[in-house]
C-alpha cells in the first residue's frame, strides 16, 4: 500500500512540473525582457548612444538575469 502512495506523489509530481513548466519559462522569459528594455533605457539616459546600447544588450544572456 505505501509503495501505490509514493507512485501516485510521484504521478501527481510529474503531471505538476509538466503544467507548471511552461509558465515557468513565460515567467523567466518576460522578466529577462523587461532587463533588457530597462536596462537599455538607462544606457540611453546616461548618454550612450542608441547603437551601442543595442549592441551591448545583444551580448546580454540569461545568466546576468539570473545572478541578480
Amino acid at each position: 500500500m505505501k509503495t501505490v502512495i509514493q507512485i501516485a506523489k510521484f504521478i501527481v509530481r510529474v503531471m505538476l512540473f509538466i503544467v507548471l513548466l511552461p509558465l515557468i519559462l513565460i515567467y523567466f522569459i518576460i522578466k529577462l525582457w523587461l532587463y533588457k528594455v530597462i536596462f537599455k533605457q538607462q544606457l540611453k539616459k546616461s548618454g550612450m548612444s542608441q547603437d551601442q546600447a543595442a549592441l551591448l544588450i545583444k551580448e546580454t544572456n540569461i545568466t546576468n538575469l539570473l545572478s541578480r
